[in-house]
Order: structure tokens, then sequence, then C-alpha cells
């Protein structure tokens, strides 16, 4: 059985060369500005191109426009886009395959909320205040 695991909040190429090192999947690249280890546009394509082939490089957004969205793949490289906001089941379907959804999971609500989306793949996150 082959183990897939991402590393995320690189901000630099020297850490996303250590997370492939390890043996990291995929490299994760925040570009939530609220997010303490969000980068600019420009670093998450140098980072994308420094890790091409080797692994998957992820961009985290929320809220996005499905152009806006579709735009900074494009200006990126990047392979994935992992979205942690308010994105309905629609948008996130007409990105496949080049996104999943992260949801938040605190209850049954939750998981049964989790089953409406699309993809080969989600991310499953803690449901907890802030």
């Amino acid at each position: 059985m082959a183990v897939h695991f991402k590393i995320c909040g690189i901000t630099n190429i020297e850490d996303a060369e250590l997370a492939l090192e390890l043996g990291a999947s995929a490299i994760g690249v925040n570009l939530i500005p609220s997010s303490p280890r969000a980068v600019d546009i420009e670093t998450a394509r140098r980072i994308a191109a420094h890790v091409g082939k080797n692994a998957l490089s992820v961009l985290v957004v929320a809220n996005l426009g499905f152009e806006q969205m579709k735009d900074i793949l494009r200006a990126t490289g990047a392979g994935c886009l992992q979205l942690h906001g308010d994105e309905s089941t629609e948008v996130v379907a007409r990105l496949l395959p080049h996104a999943y959804k992260a949801v938040r999971v605190g209850s049954t609500a939750d998981v049964a909320r989790a089953r409406e989306y699309l993809g080969e793949q989600f991310l499953v996150d803690a449901k907890t205040p802030g």
C-alpha cells in the first residue's frame, strides 16, 4: 500500500526541497491572505516550478471566484487547488480534476455535507473554534 501525504504551509524553495527529500507526495502552498504562511503568486509559481513532477503542488485558497481560481492555476503552474472556503459543490465539480474541497468535520451533519462533494479526494479537517 502506498502512502500519500502532503506537507502544507511551504513558503520557500528550501522548505519545498526538504519536504521532497522527506518523501512528500504533495506540497501545499497557502494563498489565503489571512494566513501567517501565505505567499504571493510569484512565490507560489517558483515553488510549483521547483516541485515540478516530483510531487503534486497544491494551492490552498478560499472563497475565490471560479475564473480567479483558474487564472491562479495557470499563472503558477500548480497541479491542484485545495478549497477551504464556502465553495459550492458546483464550483468544485467545474474545477475537477484539479481541485478538492477541505471540509471541517465535527458532527454527523458535517460528514453528510462532505459526501456531497465530487472528486477522487477531499480533505477532512478538524472543526475547531477560530
